[in-house]
């Protein structure tokens, strides 16, 4: 499939479609599917605002395992930067021996 010429216009015709089907989960199965294929051919397709039209909630189910993206992968070592002054002091006055 090419959607070298296909616009907004005929993804919101799809999405319409697919928004008028009554069975929720046939709805879903079917604009998830659709989402998938149309992201792969189109690197400016919003997946999200597909799935939005298409009337799918596309909050994950409580308990759902959501998949992070890999800019949140990213491991920074701690502390990512020098702590702040007042945190030294703080520290300070926290470990002071007060048993005089």
């Amino acid at each position: 499939m090419e959607l070298k010429n296909y616009t907004q216009k005929h993804f919101e015709l799809v999405a319409s479609v697919i928004a008028s089907i009554a069975n929720a989960d046939t709805r879903k199965v079917l604009a998830v599917d659709w989402a998938l294929r149309l992201s792969k051919e189109c690197k400016k397709f919003k997946s999200h605002l597909f799935l939005k039209a298409c009337g799918v909630e596309s909050k994950p189910e409580k308990g759902t395992a959501v998949p992070v993206p890999p800019e949140l992968k990213t491991v920074v070592p701690f502390p990512a930067s020098p702590p702040p002054k007042f945190y030294a002091t703080s520290m300070a006055i926290f470990e002071r021996d007060y048993s005089n």
